[in-house]
């Protein structure tokens, strides 16, 4: 037990400047249903897809309209500031690019990069294609360079890799007669898995039809990849995930639709894999995968993460009881996962945003509408929306398409589709303020970048900002000494902050909570308390290894 008081002690021997306070985790929107944009028509109108690319790139699809002409645009940043126009459809290499699919990827080097699936005039149709910048990589009906005697049926579901190299789904003729579908890797359109391959640990090979699922993800450098693919056997039983060629095992089991859920994974009696949904991988080879089994309406939703299933529905994230269907999913390239879904909130269901197995955002929340940093009260987060709405970047900021209510309606029709993102620091506050006379509870989000955050939190308190600091071991606590450092120092997780000492649990992550009963002192009002928490590597000897950003609450009457 000696270690873990060594680490107390080590902090109340501990003084210099830090980085300022921050706020909550705060969802801030980048374009917004009805903005106008540089040199475009009209305003925007439809949000649709999302991407993001290392390390801090991010991009979605919308289109803008002056009620004459409707343009697809794709709309961001690829250093990770405000967005701009980054392409726009029109005349690109002697050929009329008309809308644009919802997705697509995006690439922050060589001076950024983008993949791409707009349609094309034919004369009389249009085609279908996928494109790298001003470059067409797949035109239906034009061949397929790596398969003689056969021609893009379609082209579809574009992403772009760190090298550059776009990969994507095509279906795939030869003459009249389809040949299913394929996975597509590069300018040359190398075909990864397509239909008919005899895939290692699946007894049949895969369908003439579509067999390659069009959630299929690569990882960020094209090492790996992950996806659900279809064979010729009976519907109920011929859907497998495949991962880099060869059939997934777990528990000895190969993840096959029909197939049991082995309990060393995390399956109850008698569940059988059943549907498999989002799909994520990193380079290092970390894995994870969303779906649902035949078992009990209640339970059958879940993530799996590297090989166990980490949550599932009916489980109690932060306080909330997770329900029905995860309506998208993401793992970025360091391993970190997001899902939406949605949780039961007494008599009520709300679709919240989970990162790493915590809710850092939930509808009926406030956002920044305006984007200048701070909340708008009466912005309210009403849906998360779109079928490709949801990204992480590497610098753990999430990527999303929303509803916000800013007329306080019940309707949604006077709801305003924008593009939300949602930062991840260290240390997250799920509000910035809390009422004295109402009382409440703060939430703390702890998420240390990975293997940095020791095996120990601890999260202390200042009620006197965050400068000069407290210096401890190697690291600077953004904390000045007082009375309530003293509180939360010697008094560890008892009332009002619990849970701010303790491990982290399997994903490297923390939870604590600041509550005030209703009718507090209000003498207090107008304190901001700040808040930091340190790391504690526990061998060969204790140490503070690491040390959080700020966080502020302000206590208000």
């Amino acid at each position: 037990m000696s270690h873990r008081t060594s680490p107390r002690l080590s902090v109340v021997t501990a003084l210099l400047a830090v980085a300022p306070a921050a706020a909550a985790q705060l969802p801030t929107a980048v374009v917004r249903e009805g903005d106008t944009l540089a040199g475009q028509p009209g305003t925007v109108g439809g949000i649709s897809g999302t991407a993001v690319g290392f390390p801090n790139a991010w991009a979605v699809t919308l289109n803008t309209s002056d009620g004459v002409t409707t343009v697809s645009h794709v709309f961001g940043s690829y250093s990770g500031g405000a967005g701009t126009v980054l392409r726009s459809e029109g005349v690109v290499a002697g050929q009329t690019q008309t809308a644009f699919e919802g997705f697509f990827g995006v690439n922050a080097g060589l001076g950024g990069s983008i993949a791409y699936s707009p349609t094309l005039d034919g004369g009389s149709t249009t085609l279908d294609t996928v494109w790298l910048d001003d470059t067409p990589i797949a035109v239906e009906g034009n061949p397929i360079p790596t398969l003689p005697g056969t021609v893009w049926r379609f082209a579809s579901r574009p992403s772009v890799l760190l090298t550059n190299e776009p990969v994507w789904i095509g279906g795939i003729d030869q003459g009249t007669t389809s040949l299913g579908n394929g996975l597509f890797r590069g300018a040359g359109a190398f075909p990864v898995l397509r239909s008919l391959d005899v895939v290692p640990g699946i007894p049949s090979p895969l369908t003439i039809g579509n067999a390659i699922d069009f959630d299929f993800r690569f990882s960020p450098g094209g090492l790996r990849y992950i996806t659900p693919v279809d064979t010729g056997e009976a519907t109920g039983v011929n859907t497998y995930l495949v991962q880099d060629g060869a059939a997934l095992v777990l528990g000895g089991g190969v993840v096959n639709e029909g197939e049991p859920v082995p309990a060393s994974v995390g399956g109850l009696a008698g569940e059988n894999w059943d549907n498999f949904d989002f799909v994520g991988i990193t380079d290092f080879g970390r894995y994870f995968f969303t779906g649902d089994t035949d078992g009990a309406a209640a339970t059958d939703e879940f993530v799996v993460l590297d090989g166990t299933i980490l949550m599932r529905e009916g489980d109690v994230v932060d306080g909330f009881t997770l329900t029905g269907t995860i309506d998208g999913g993401y793992m970025n390239g360091q391993g970190d996962f997001a899902v939406t879904w949605d949780v039961v909130d007494g008599a009520s269901s709300l679709e919240c945003l989970i990162f790493n197995g915590r809710v850092v955002a939930i509808e009926g929340q406030a956002v920044d509408f305006d984007g200048d940093g701070q909340v708008d009260p009466n912005a309210i987060l009403r849906d998360f929306t779109g079928i490709n709405a949801l990204a992480l970047g590497a610098d753990r900021v999430l990527l999303a398409t929303a509803d916000i209510d800013l007329n306080g309606t019940t309707s949604t029709l006077d709801d305003v589709q924008v593009a939300l993102l949602v930062p991840i620091t260290p240390l997250t506050i799920d509000r910035p303020t809390l009422s004295l006379s109402a009382g409440g509870t703060a939430r703390f989000g702890l998420f240390p970048p990975a293997g940095q955050g020791g095996e120990l939190h601890f999260l202390l308190g200042s009620a006197s900002g965050s400068t000069p600091g407290v210096p401890i071991d190697s690291v600077l606590v953004p904390l000045v000494f007082d009375v309530y450092t003293s509180l939360t120092l010697n008094g560890a997780n008892q009332p009002p902050l619990v849970g701010g000492l303790g491990f982290y649990d399997n994903l490297g992550t923390g939870r604590a909570e600041f509550t005030l009963p209703p009718g507090a002192l209000p003498s207090l009002a107008g304190i901001t308390l700040t808040h930091a928490y340190v790391g504690v590597t526990l061998a060969p000897v204790p140490v503070v290894s690491y040390v959080s950003n700020p966080v502020e609450l302000l206590l208000v009457p």
